[in-house]
């Protein structure tokens, strides 16, 4: 199981998460770096890092928009999709 998530405070779940764990069910956490001690990497065995970018805050009418680059998630994503691959070698 693959759990994606930016800060890696995920409340709704975490009891869901203890109920993998003690199936023995493998997880795999996936979080922003600025967030080492989440958490979600403190409940599960592997952990994998991005980088999220955060731009200026704008305005959009009656809101203000943060943007958030999550490119780096994407390859992450890709590189382990790839990875996922070739090491089935397309079985």
């Amino acid at each position: 199981m693959i759990i994606i998530s930016l800060s890696g405070e995920i409340k709704e779940i975490i009891e869901d998460i203890r109920m993998l764990k003690f199936k023995h069910v493998p997880v795999l956490s996936i979080t922003d770096s600025d967030f080492k001690n989440n958490e979600l990497a403190t409940l599960v065995p592997y952990n994998l890092y991005f980088q999220s970018i955060n731009f200026p805050q704008r305005k959009d009418g009656n809101s203000i928009v943060n943007p958030t680059s999550l490119g780096t998630l994407f390859v992450l994503i890709d590189a382990l999709f790839f990875d996922y691959l070739f090491r089935n070698d397309g079985k």
